[in-house]
């Protein structure tokens, strides 16, 4: 409340205020929206949608099209070429082993902090629209969306401008440059956070990219797949699992989707446990090294083939 009528406000002010907001939503997805899309957050399935279309829609982002996607193609089939969407259609960088390289991928593990920083951007004004017009994406086919579903999406997409935007500054009496400014570095720093926080939890040195045979089978049963392309950090620290929502314990998601993600530091011990006693993968690294990993994956990428 302390910016309203404010008209000398500063930019840095203003600025640290837009990136607090950005992240606090972050966090507030993390830990509630996505729980909420599993169906997990309440009992009750009113509340799931709810608290999930609220905190999603908020952000400027179409929950309609992301949950199909990341429910229909992403646990279904994750890391596997043409059938998880978060892989395929990416014309700039290399994200599989399998995909087709060109020659700019061998310098990816060089700009794609830059692209990164702009996810979110293009997550707003393009890729939500590109998915809203796509027919076939990943394993998904004949795609059709009613025009509620379109409206709904321009409507929440308009609200989210208005209200971080044009609402602050008639508000504040700040020049609408200050608010834009602040607008897009809040964006670019959420941005990164967002994908560090989430690229990691399956594109890494040890993760894994299973190929279906030519009957379209793929080498592992359900749960060593989920294994195998699973990376976790910090899977049993509840602080970091408080503030990120259970991404750190992936494997532990992908196994059991459908339990709150405040279970999954005690079932991470029991999975690691688990897993050594059969031999099984399971894969683990601290978040920063997770990091670089992930970086030495996309370096790799760009220079085979």
């Amino acid at each position: 409340m302390a910016l309203i009528m404010d008209p000398n406000i500063s930019w840095y002010r203003l600025t640290i205020h837009y990136v607090l907001l950005g992240l606090s939503g972050m966090l507030l997805a993390f830990n509630t929206a996505h729980d909420a899309a599993h169906s997990c957050f309440s009992s009750n399935r009113g509340v799931n949608r709810l608290i999930f279309n609220v905190t999603f829609h908020l952000q400027g982002f179409s929950g309609y099209l992301w949950r199909m996607r990341h429910l229909a193609s992403h646990h279904l089939f994750p890391n596997v070429d043409g059938c998880d969407a978060d892989i395929d259609d990416n014309p700039i960088l290399c994200l599989s082993p399998h995909h087709k390289k060109k020659w700019f991928h061998r310098y990816q593990h060089f700009y794609a902090t830059a692209l990164y920083m702009v996810y979110t951007l293009h997550w707003l004004f393009i890729k939500d629209f590109q998915y809203l017009n796509k027919k076939e994406f990943a394993n998904l086919k004949n795609q059709k969306h009613r025009p509620k579903a379109i409206l709904q999406l321009i409507t929440w997409k308009v609200f989210y401008l208005v209200y971080m935007i044009l609402v602050p500054h008639y508000l504040l009496y700040c020049p609408l440059y200050r608010i834009l400014c602040a607008f897009l570095m809040m964006h670019l720093i959420v941005s990164i956070c967002f994908v560090w926080t989430l690229i990691i939890s399956h594109f890494c040195e040890a993760t894994e990219f299973p190929v279906a045979d030519q009957n379209g089978l793929l080498p592992y049963d359900y749960h060593r797949h989920q294994l195998e392309v699973s990376m976790d950090y910090h899977p049993r620290n509840h602080l970091v699992n408080f503030l990120l929502g259970g991404f750190n314990a992936h494997a532990a998601h992908h196994l059991f989707p459908r339990l709150p993600h405040t279970c999954y530091p005690y079932y991470s011990k029991v999975i690691d446990k688990i897993a050594r006693k059969h031999e099984y993968p399971y894969h683990e690294l601290p978040m920063h090294r997770a990091i670089r990993s992930h970086y030495q994956y996309l370096k790799r990428l760009g220079q085979t083939g």
